[in-house]
């Protein structure tokens, strides 16, 4: 790491390092939910509508079609304190990520039309608690790297 004498350039410094980090966790998550094959596909809609965003949750719902992409977290500008939702408002992403509020023609199952049965059910859930931290643990080691902390 560098050598500081001024403490308020050091805190900068630190500063540059943890908004570095909270991109790079942002944006990788972001990638892994709108290129992954994680969850069930039908058209690509629900895949490529995961809106990144900034203080509070996007209420939009997406207009885009398959292969569009929403809020890209490339382009937040991230700045520490500040809170990070990714969030996807399609009316079926819920029943989809959580098997929560099923529509009765699912009759029990979150699902797909096409691939129903080849995904995981917790597909989400799994993502979420496990996924998730490891890319957080990565973007970590890469911002130290990059800040030689």
């Amino acid at each position: 790491m560098p050598r500081f004498t001024d403490t308020k350039k050091l805190f900068n410094y630190l500063r540059k390092a943890e908004a570095a980090t909270l991109k790079e966790t942002i944006v990788t998550v972001q990638a892994r939910l709108t290129s992954s094959r994680l969850h069930p596909v039908d058209t690509g809609r629900m895949r490529s509508s995961w809106y990144a965003t900034e203080g509070a949750p996007s209420q939009l719902v997406p207009l885009v079609t398959e292969g569009g992409r929403q809020n890209d977290a490339r382009l937040l500008e991230v700045r520490p304190g500040s809170v990070y939702f990714l969030v996807n408002n399609l009316p079926y992403a819920r029943p989809v990520a959580l098997g929560e509020n099923l529509p009765p023609s699912w009759g029990g199952e979150p699902r797909s039309k096409k691939r129903a049965r080849s995904v995981d059910p917790n597909w989400y859930i799994n993502f979420r608690d496990t996924t998730i931290p490891k890319i957080q643990e990565l973007a970590a080691q890469t911002i130290k790297r990059r800040y030689d902390l």
